[in-house]
């Protein structure tokens, strides 16, 4: 990517910054302190700046009925000759205090209708993660299925869900650019959902994840290598249709031994 190129995608950088960047080594050793602060803000700056690359360079998809599971991950497998910086629509969180295993209400809460049932996924591993002050830090359900003939018939599907606005979320992907150095689309998938963007990062074959933001917090659902685009959408419409309340689950941090 050349250096114009750069500077737009960072946004303009006053003059008396570069002034102070373009020093000699005696004065440089005695204003170090500035000029590190001035590096670290720079690198902010681009780091913020790379979800507005994606948008740019490909504008999310406007969701409708008729697209089709691929249409999620319309841009994974597309290669380019050179990575700049990758990151993922992940959820960066410290540690949790607490756990409590919920796999033993799976009919429960399918009865309720908090979860889909599954019936093809006879194993589970459901559990909610607490914060020390009793808070909800996460929850989990992990469906899982083993094919008798080893990788045949394998799946661990994985919807994950914590409170907005307690964990920082990152929300960078893959800078690329081609061998003529002109930028390429990001592996990431963006599509606008009923106001909502979901990411679709993947392909068949690999693991596969649909994330995304709303009023009730984070999501995201995940597949393995044995699961198809159409098994990840089939679930995220499920809780589209059905959202995941998160605040039942806060009563459950009383049922934690120690915190």
């Amino acid at each position: 990517m050349s250096l114009e190129k750069l500077q737009d995608a960072v946004g303009e950088i006053r003059d008396d910054l570069i002034a102070d960047a373009d020093v000699r080594p005696a004065r440089r050793k005695i204003h170090s302190g500035r000029l590190a602060v001035a590096a670290c803000l720079l690198i902010a700056v681009f780091a913020f700046s790379l979800p507005l690359l994606r948008t740019a360079d490909s504008a999310p998809r406007q969701w409708s009925e008729t697209m089709t599971a691929k249409e999620y991950f319309k841009n994974s497998g597309k290669k380019g000759s050179s990575q700049a910086s990758s990151s993922s629509a992940s959820l960066v969180m410290p540690p949790f205090a607490a756990e409590l295993s919920l796999s033993d209400r799976r009919a429960l809460f399918e009865e309720e209708g908090v979860i889909p049932p599954l019936t093809d996924h006879p194993e589970e591993d459901f559990r909610a993660e607490f914060n020390g002050d009793g808070s909800l830090y996460k929850l989990c359900f992990w469906w899982m299925r083993r094919g008798e003939k080893g990788a045949e018939g394998y799946s661990d599907l994985v919807y994950t869900a914590a409170p907005k606005g307690i964990h920082e979320i990152s929300d960078m992907i893959y800078v690329r650019t081609g061998e003529d150095g002109e930028p390429l689309p990001p592996f990431v998938t963006a599509t606008e959902r009923d106001g909502i963007l979901i990411l679709g990062e993947g392909a068949e074959n690999e693991t596969k994840t649909l994330s995304w933001q709303d009023g009730r917090g984070w999501h995201q659902i995940r597949g393995s290598f044995g699961d198809s685009y159409e098994d990840l959408v089939s679930l995220l419409d499920w809780f589209w249709e059905h959202p995941l309340e998160l605040e039942r689950f806060e009563a459950l941090a009383t049922e934690c031994v120690i915190f």
